[in-house]
């Protein structure tokens, strides 16, 4: 939870990684206004990686050289006003 809004990411075995952006009751919000990136913590090297709205949620693709465990730091903002939970960690399902 970031104040009223929700964000979750979920991580796929395609390599995607996806942001859900969705108020307090996890109703879709718009993505007009919503730009954001996702940081992953690989062995060697700490990727940022720009998430693009792709249908209801917003998207980017995982660099090759992630295991099982995928740990990562979502940055979203919308009209202005940053959404950034506090930590962030997913295994690919």
């Amino acid at each position: 939870m970031v104040g009223m809004r929700h964000l979750e990411a979920v991580a796929t075995p395609d390599r995607r990684i996806r942001v859900y952006l969705t108020d307090v009751w996890r109703r879709p919000l718009p993505l007009d206004d919503v730009a954001g990136t996702v940081t992953v913590d690989l062995p060697a090297t700490h990727p940022v990686l720009a998430l693009a709205a792709h249908g209801d949620a917003l998207e980017a693709i995982i660099p090759d050289g992630v295991t099982d465990e995928l740990r990562a730091h979502v940055r979203v903002t919308r009209a202005d006003e940053v959404l950034e939970p506090t930590t962030s960690s997913r295994s690919r399902a």
